[in-house]
């Protein structure tokens, strides 16, 4: 676990899709209460649930949205007592899983004022919810934008990168634009992430933003103005 800044810990490992190799962010809160809340959970193994218990108790895992589940199932059996916060959708793919609350739009969640969270509107296929946790001033997302800035890459994956207009560059993906069903509803949701206090971003995949994050998020959306 990599110290971000005080209470929150990101941790990333290969994600291996055929002959594209990327990656995936998982990130960890930990609450006035004690408690970790872990965000898009990567797969879990003894090394990382021994660092976990170090930090305190896990009690809340999100599922940010209808692409970030992998992992959630193996998380849940391993810690039966947190609850499992995911993506609208989720409970229809996965009825077997043990969803105990729902990312909806009229129950975006607030963990004791630390953590504030928004469903992205205007794209019902992926339902990403996107939190800011406001002590360290971190805006938290999934496939909301990608970094991958200054990286060594194969073919494939510099390949895939390009057609998706995420090579070398703070981007949204063309994929992840191709989703949204209703620009208006994405726009106005993404004005209200930019009235969030924050400074850093912490996306699923690619390099974390440390400065100025609020103005490269709104120059990489900049096209739904």
């Amino acid at each position: 676990m990599n110290p971000v800044a005080d209470n929150i810990w990101e941790t990333q490992r290969p994600l291996n899709l055929g002959p594209v190799h990327l990656d995936h962010r998982m990130t960890v809160i930990r609450l006035d209460t004690g408690d970790l809340w872990v965000h898009s959970p990567i797969r879990l193994n003894p090394r990382l649930q021994k660092s976990l218990a170090e930090l305190g108790p896990v009690t809340d895992l999100v599922a940010p949205s209808v692409f970030h589940d992998l992992f959630i199932q193996e998380w849940a059996d391993a810690y039966p007592q947190a609850r499992l916060h995911a993506a609208d959708g989720l409970r229809q793919e996965h009825g077997d899983w043990r969803i105990t609350d729902e990312l909806t739009t009229s129950a975006a969640p607030t963990w004791t004022d630390e953590i504030e969270g928004l469903v992205l509107q205007g794209m019902p296929k992926i339902n990403e919810t996107v939190f800011v946790h406001k002590p360290s001033g971190t805006l938290i997302v999934a496939d909301l934008v990608f970094n991958y800035t200054d990286y060594q890459l194969n073919t494939a994956t510099s390949l895939t990168l390009r057609m998706a207009g995420t090579y070398q560059k703070f981007s949204a993906s063309r994929l992840f634009r191709m989703f949204i069903k209703d620009r208006g509803a994405m726009r106005a949701s993404l004005d209200q992430v930019l009235t969030w206090n924050f400074d850093r971003i912490l996306p699923g995949h690619g390099h974390a933003v440390e400065t100025d994050g609020s103005q490269s998020l709104r120059q990489a959306w900049n096209f739904l103005s």
